[in-house]
């Protein structure tokens, strides 16, 4: 979804998978976030991830506060954020549809994993159907910074 703006100079997309993930896909933005938050909470990522989430993404809006450009903040793990009125204004949500999510993750694992069995995307696959559990709450999550 955010491919056309990452080939646009006018904005920055900053992905939570490529700071937080194993990609090495990073532009010097997400490197720059990536290297303090390491240096502010260390590598544990993943408790990071969904437990810190207002403390990332303030690294994010100061680490990029000196850059004039949009500032795109791709990341579903948003909807976690407890001050709402830190992005109350400062954030557009784009959804893709949930199936056309999955079909896309699916899709993605198999590009990036190709020597991958049949059995192991289908557990990924099933894994991966949790998707369709907290997608509705991202509805609550909108309503909630609506009403601030």
């Amino acid at each position: 979804m955010c491919n056309e703006w990452e080939k646009n100079d006018n904005y920055i997309v900053i992905d939570t998978d490529r700071i937080f993930g194993k990609t090495q896909n990073q532009n010097k933005y997400e490197i720059q976030i990536r290297t303090k938050i390491v240096e502010l909470y260390g590598n544990d990522f993943e408790n990071i991830l969904y437990n810190k989430v207002d403390e990332w993404y303030l690294v994010i809006l100061t680490e990029l506060q000196n850059v004039n450009k949009t500032i795109v903040v791709n990341s579903a793990i948003l909807k976690f954020i407890k001050d709402l009125s830190i992005i109350k204004g400062k954030l557009i949500i784009l959804r893709t549809s949930i199936n056309k999510c999955y079909k896309r993750c699916i899709q993605r694992y198999k590009e990036k994993n190709p020597d991958a069995t049949e059995e192991a995307i289908q557990q990924y696959s099933e894994r991966k159907k949790k998707m369709y559990i907290w997608y509705k709450f991202l509805n609550e999550f909108i309503l909630k910074i609506d009403k601030i």
